[in-house]
C-alpha cells in the first residue's frame, strides 16, 4: 500500500491514525506542514468544516459494519474543493479493537472533465490524469488523435510533436515487425485487450523499451474507431513490479485493466480477499480461489516454499523482528488440470505495535518465460556437452579433462592426496584405418572407449585425450595402486576380439603425480612411460619412475 498512488489509512474508533500510506502522508504534509499524523486525530488535522462529516461517516461504518462507498468533498484555501472517491470498512482481527480502513481516490479532475467530455472521453481522461503512464487514442489508419501530456515527462515530446502523425513513426521498426502486424490484425477484429512491447524514439533520439496496453475503441453507435491504450517505460522494471494495487482494484475502472492477480491473507493464512483477474489465470472466480487450502493452491515444491516463508514470518513477528517480504516464483494448480508460473511478491503488513495485520501480494503471470528459461537451459546444458564431450566417442573430451586435472592438483596440493594418470594407446591403429577404412577405425574407437569406461570407477575420469589416444584421471589413487588398474584394462582390450578387426591391442603408461610436480612435467612423465611401453612391444603397462624434486620444472 505504501506503494499505491491512491489514499490509504488506518483510524480506531477515535479517529487517531494507526496507519497512512505515502501517497496520503505526502497529502497531508503539504496541507497541515506535519511531517507525520500518526497517533493523531482528525480534529487535529482538518479545519473544522470538514469535521463533522467525517464524524458522521466513520460513526455509521463502525455502527452499521457495512462498507461505505461515496465521495468527500475538502475545501481549500483558494476557495475551491478536492473531492475524492472514499471507501471506508471495518477490519476485525482477533483479539484486537476494530479498525477503520479508509481508501480514497483523488477524482477532482474526473468530476471537472465530466461536464466537458462525452461518456467515453471521461474515461479515457480519468486513466490519462490518474495514471503515469502515456495514454493515446489512435484512428483506425494508425494516426495518433490524441495524447496525454505525460508524453512529455516520459520521452520529451509535446502532445502536439505526436498528433497528426502516425504512431509507427515514434516507433524503432516503424510498425514492420511480424509480431506489431499480428496484434494489429486482432486489435481491429476482436474486442480484446493487446500487450505488447517495442522499442519507441525519445525526443532525444535515445530508444526505450515501452509496455502497451490497447483495446479497440468504439464510439456511442457502437462503430469501430480506432484503439485507445496506454503505454509505461519498462527499461528498469525492478521496484515498480512490486507496487501494489489493491485498493485502486477496488475500483472498476483499475480492475478492468489489471491482470496480475492481488490478494490478502490474514494471520491465521485464511485468504481475505483475490482481485476478479484470479479468474484469467487460474480458471477459479475469486470466491473459489479464496476457499482452497494452500495444498489445492501450489504443488508440493512451491507449497513448501509459501509455507515455509509463513511460517518464518509468525516467527519474526512474535520475536519483535520486523519480517521480510516475499519475492519468489510460484507454481500454481489450475482448473482446467494444468499448472502456471507466477513471480509473487508479498508485503506484511504491521500495525503500530508490530503485530501482523495482514500479508498482501500480488501474483504476475511468467509461464511464457519460465518456458523460455527452460528451453534456454536445455541449450545451455546441450552446448556445454559438446564443448566439453568428443564427438565420436561421446566421453569427456580433452579440454575437459584438462580442467579435471587441474582441479586434482589443487586438491593434491592442499590435502596432500595421491592422484595418478593413465594414458592409453591403440596399437597399429594405423594399420586398421589402412586395412579396413576409417569408418570401422572410428567403431573401434567407440567400442574401445566404452570398453574402458565400463570398467573404470565411479569417481574415476575418462577422456579421449587425442587420435587414439586416452587419458585416465585416478583420484586418491598412487601409484600402486593405479598399475593394477592399467594392467586389468590391458588384459580386457586384448583378451575379448573386436567386431570386423578381431583382436586389439593396446599399451599403457602409468604416472603418479610427484609432490610439488607441475601438470607439464606429469603429463611428460606418463607419455614417457607409454613409450616405453611401445618400445617394449606393445600391449603392456609401464610405470614412470619417480620424478624426484620437480618442483621448479
Amino acid at each position: 500500500m505504501d506503494h499505491s498512488h491512491a489514499h490509504v489509512c488506518i483510524k480506531d474508533r477515535q479517529g487517531r491514525y494507526l496507519y497512512v500510506n505515502r501517497s496520503l502522508q505526502k497529502a497531508l504534509q503539504i496541507a497541515t506542514g506535519r511531517e507525520s499524523v500518526l497517533g493523531l486525530s482528525d480534529r487535529e488535522i482538518f479545519p473544522s468544516p470538514c469535521l463533522e462529516s467525517i464524524r458522521r461517516v466513520d460513526e455509521d461504518v463502525f455502527s452499521s459494519g457495512d462498507p461505505q462507498f461515496f465521495e468527500e468533498h475538502f475545501p481549500c484555501a483558494d476557495g475551491s474543493e478536492r473531492i475524492y472517491l472514499t471507501e471506508r470498512l471495518i477490519y476485525r482481527a482477533e483479539a484486537q479493537e476494530p479498525c477503520l480502513v479508509c481508501m480514497s481516490c483523488d477524482v477532482t479532475e474526473l468530476k471537472q472533465a465530466g461536464a466537458q467530455l462525452a461518456r467515453s472521453e471521461e474515461h479515457f481522461r480519468l486513466l490519462a490524469e490518474n495514471s503515469g503512464d502515456v495514454v493515446f487514442l489512435l484512428d483506425l489508419e494508425g494516426y495518433v488523435r490524441w495524447v496525454s501530456p505525460s508524453l512529455t515527462t516520459a520521452l520529451g515530446w509535446l502532445p502536439e510533436d505526436w498528433i497528426g502523425r502516425k504512431g509507427t513513426d515514434f516507433i524503432l521498426h516503424h510498425g514492420q515487425d511480424s509480431g506489431y502486424q499480428i496484434n494489429l490484425q486482432e486489435l481491429h477484429s476482436k474486442s480484446e485487450t493487446i500487450i505488447a512491447r517495442d522499442q519507441i524514439l525519445a525526443s532525444d533520439g535515445t530508444v526505450h523499451w515501452m509496455e502497451t496496453h490497447a483495446s479497440p475503441f468504439y464510439n456511442s453507435s457502437g462503430c469501430l474507431e480506432g484503439c485507445v491504450g496506454h503505454f509505461h517505460m519498462v527499461d528498469a522494471m525492478v521496484e515498480t513490479e512490486t507496487q501494489l494495487r489493491q485498493s485502486e482494484e477496488r475500483y472498476r475502472l483499475l480492475a478492468e485493466n489489471a491482470r496480475d492477480v492481488i490478494w490478502t491473507m490474514e494471520p491465521n493464512g485464511a485468504i481475505s480477499y483475490i482481485s476478479p483477474s484470479i479468474l484469467e489465470l487460474r480458471g477459479f472466480t475469486p470466491q473459489e480461489a479464496a476457499a482452497q487450502p494452500l495444498e489445492q493452491i501450489h504443488p508440493p515444491d512451491s507449497l513448501a516454499r509459501s509455507q515455509a516463508y509463513f511460517s518464518q514470518l509468525l516467527s519474526d513477528v512474535e520475536a519483535g523482528r520486523r519480517p521480510e517480504a516475499f519475492r519468489s516464483e510460484l507454481e500454481y494448480y489450475c482448473k482446467d488440470g494444468s499448472t502456471i508460473w507466477t513471480d509473487v511478491i508479498a508485503l506484511p503488513v504491521l500495525d503500530d505495535n508490530g503485530r501482523l495485520v495482514k500479508l498482501l501480494g500480488t501474483s504476475r503471470d511468467i509461464t511464457e518465460r519460465k518456458r523460455y528459461e527452460q528451453d534456454l537451459s536445455l541449450v545451455n546444458k546441450q552446448l556445454h556437452a559438446l564443448a566439453t564431450t568428443d564427438e565420436l566417442t561421446h566421453i569427456a573430451n580433452r579440454r575437459q579433462l584438462e580442467s579435471l586435472i587441474q582441479t586434482a592438483l589443487s586438491r593434491s596440493d592442499r590435502y596432500g592426496e595421491p592422484v595418478s594418470l593413465v594414458l592409453c594407446d591403440i596399437d597399429f591403429f594405423k594399420a586398421v584405418n589402412d586395412c579396413y577404412g576409417h569408418q570401422t577405425g572410428d567403431q573401434v574407437l567407440i567400442e574401445f572407449s566404452q570398453r574402458i569406461a565400463a570398467n573404470l570407477r565411479a569417481g574415476d575420469d575418462f577422456a579421449r585425450w587425442g587420435g587414439e589416444e586416452f587419458m585416465i584421471l585416478l583420484s586418491h589413487t598412487n601409484a600402486a595402486s593405479a598399475q593394477p588398474v592399467a594392467e586389468k584394462l590391458c588384459r580386457m582390450i586384448a583378451d575379448s576380439p573386436f567386431a570386423e578387426v578381431g583382436t586389439v591391442t593396446a599399451s599403457f603408461g602409468v604416472a603418479e603425480r610427484e609432490p610439488g610436480e607441475l601438470l607439464k612435467r606429469w603429463i611428460q612423465r606418463v607419455d614417457e612411460a607409454l613409450y616405453a611401453s611401445k618400445e617394449a612391444g606393445r600391449n603392456t603397462v609401464t610405470l614412470a619412475p619417480a620424478a624426484g624434486d620437480c618442483s621448479q620444472g
